[in-house]
Parts: C-alpha cells; sequence; structure tokens
C-alpha cells in the first residue's frame, strides 16, 4: 500500500493538527488529489491487459491493481449473501441478481 500510505502522509503534512482549512491548504489538497488519481510521470510503469502493456494512468491505478481484490472482499461477500437471499424470495429481481452474479464472476 505504499502509494496510497505516501498520498495520505501528504494529505497530513498538509492538514496538521488544524481543525479548519484555509484556502491555501484547500488548495493543496485538490492538487494532491489530482496528482494521486490523475498524473503519470516517468517510470511510473506498466500493467497488462489484453495481452498488451500499458503505462500506469496514475499512482492511484498502481495501488488499485494491485489492492483492489482485497479492498472490494467484503464488498463481493455481501454481494453473495443478498443475491443468495434475493434469489429464493424475489422473482421481479432475477435479472439484477444474475447481474450481481455475472460481476462477482468476473471478478477473480
Amino acid at each position: 500500500m505504499d502509494e496510497l500510505s505516501t498520498f495520505c502522509n501528504e494529505l497530513k503534512k498538509i492538514i496538521g493538527e488544524s481543525n479548519n482549512l484555509d484556502i491555501e491548504s484547500a488548495r493543496k489538497i485538490v492538487k494532491s488529489i489530482n496528482e494521486f488519481l490523475f498524473t503519470k510521470y516517468p517510470d511510473i510503469g506498466f500493467t497488462e491487459a489484453l495481452g498488451d502493456a500499458y503505462e500506469y494512468v496514475s499512482d492511484f491505478h498502481k495501488y488499485w491493481e494491485e489492492n483492489y481484490r482485497e479492498i472490494l472482499k467484503d464488498i463481493k461477500d455481501d454481494f453473495n449473501y443478498i443475491a443468495k437471499i434475493n434469489s429464493k424470495d424475489i422473482d421481479e429481481n432475477k435479472l439484477k441478481i444474475d447481474e450481481i452474479k455475472y460481476m462477482l464472476k468476473n471478478m477473480k
């Protein structure tokens, strides 16, 4: 979780002990969020998809690729539970349940 930890530490430095942000601190936070989500830089690295290599979009992209399974694990369990309950009780939700099952099956 290096990328996320680095990002959070940057925000902590900006915020400090303050309960209220001044406009300059707010600008720095928005800039940090933008950089984390949308900025790439030389040597950011590559990911592979559909048989090709692609440059990462941002540090968030790198972080998400490495950690999304663990982050979404509980959500996936919740979806499984909901799908199981609803499939027994509510026929009109069959399409929604099938969509949830399809999503879960393809989450790998």
